[in-house]
């Protein structure tokens, strides 16, 4: 069983990270029958959302991740990005990045925002005063800062862009 602090967690849910010396997967803690097979290389638990962060490695040992339900189910394959974290947890959003390239997917592994900008979010909140959130890449819980080429734009929380790119 992993001892990784986050995958502890999991036991909550009545579930364990287990590793066949290699790989890892998950079982059932009540029957002990696998939800996930020990196919991953690194399994990680998301507390919030009872997900699991997969990473996996490419034939030609590139390292991936990927997001698995609680329940077994891939919700984002691991073989596309380089990273996902949690953009906001209220609004089932996740900050994924393939190269250089950063984007945004929902809880259901769709597009929000293409992974196409060098950045997702703002460096410096002060410059909204108004903001109550901390949270610099969600904007009054309705909006989210991109930037590409010193061009920014602003997209809702379903992928709508709202406002074009615009020089600072």
């Amino acid at each position: 069983m992993s001892g990784d602090y986050e995958n502890i967690k999991s036991l909550v849910y009545d579930l364990a990270v287990v590793s066949d010396g290699k790989y890892f997967g998950v079982v059932d803690t009540n029957g002990y029958e696998p939800v996930i097979s020990t196919q991953y290389s690194g399994l990680q638990f998301i507390q919030n959302s009872k997900e699991f962060l997969a990473t996996a490695m490419s034939s030609q040992g590139l390292r991936t991740v990927g997001l698995i339900s609680a329940e077994g189910s891939t919700i984002i394959k691991p073989t596309q990005y380089d990273e996902i974290s949690v953009l906001s947890d209220k609004n089932g959003l996740y900050l994924v990045k393939s190269g250089t390239d950063y984007g945004v997917l929902n809880r259901k592994g769709e597009v929000v925002v293409y992974v196409e900008y060098e950045k997702i979010g703002l460096s410096n909140m002060s410059d909204f005063p108004l903001e109550d959130s901390t949270n610099a890449s969600i904007l009054f819980e309705k909006f989210i800062p991109v930037t590409t080429n010193a061009l920014y734009g602003l997209y809702d929380l379903s992928g709508k862009e709202t406002l074009a790119k615009l020089k600072e």
